[in-house]
């Protein structure tokens, strides 16, 4: 299910490059630079644990450009369960996993939210283990995010509450020694949804879905599963490639309870 679309960026607010009337005030000077993340809040309001996957697209740049993001490795992503926030480094739940087809646009990142408990999920320039950024300031990217319940989940239906927003942290000069200098702030707006609401209604579907997790069932083959996805039995090792580390080293042999994911073509 679509949710909604994000902008991450850490770009001056002005273009530099802008072009001032002849006797003009040099506006760059009132110019800061913005960090915006993509910060999405989904709440279980049922009473039972929710495992669900998100679906990140984005269509990186064809250029050539260095800061510009060119795979999901530019990412900061980060989720907050139970207060604590998790990062890819230490937790395979804040992990984002880049899919095969198309290549590099898609990631997905799976995770289970206790009953009636609250997460965080964070997108954002990587300008930790990329300092550069903060000096070139030339990074942005967009795109668009799609939920679904997990197979994993303890039931076939559940409710969340999705809040979508973009945060943006702006700066003057992080290495001036006085506050006022330095000229930070912050600013949070809502991002409407797709549906127009807050609260999700998510059935898990009884056939394998592009985008979602599948329960392999008795009698499935990885052609026959592709067959009902795609269309197209032959695109089997799409499907093969996205979960080889479960079904293992042959396509050939599933076992009926094996949960796997349906790549989106």
């Amino acid at each position: 299910m679509l949710v909604s679309t994000f902008e991450v960026l850490l770009k001056p607010q002005f273009p530099k490059d802008v072009l001032l009337p002849a006797g003009g005030q040099d506006i760059s000077k009132l110019s800061r630079t913005v960090i915006q993340g993509y910060f999405l809040t989904l709440a279980n309001v049922n009473f039972f644990d929710v495992t669900v996957s998100l679906i990140f697209t984005v269509e990186f740049p064809k250029d050539t450009t260095p800061e510009l993001p060119k795979s999901f490795q530019d990412f900061i992503d980060a989720v907050d369960i139970t207060g604590k926030n998790l990062f890819p480094g230490n937790d395979p739940q804040a992990k984002l996993i880049p899919e095969l087809i198309p290549q590099h646009d898609k990631a997905r990142i799976t995770f289970t939210i206790p009953k009636n408990a609250t997460s965080l999920v964070i997108l954002q320039p990587d300008f930790i283990s990329q300092p550069q950024l903060l000096k070139s300031t030339n990074f942005e990217a967009r795109g668009y995010v799609e939920i679904f319940i997990s197979s994993q989940s303890s039931s076939a239906s559940a409710q969340l509450l999705v809040t979508p927003q973009l945060r943006g942290t702006f700066y003057k000069d992080l290495s001036a020694t006085n506050f006022s200098d330095i000229g930070l702030d912050q600013i949070a707006y809502d991002l409407p949804t797709a549906t127009g609401a807050s609260l999700f209604n998510f059935q898990l579907s009884k056939v394998p879905t592009p985008g979602a997790t599948y329960v392999v069932q008795q009698g499935d083959f990885l052609f026959s599963i592709a067959e009902k996805a795609y269309g197209d039995g032959n695109k089997f090792n799409v499907i093969y490639e996205a979960n080889k580390d479960v079904i293992g080293p042959d396509p050939k042999v599933i076992i009926p309870g094996q949960v796997i994911f349906i790549p989106t073509l």
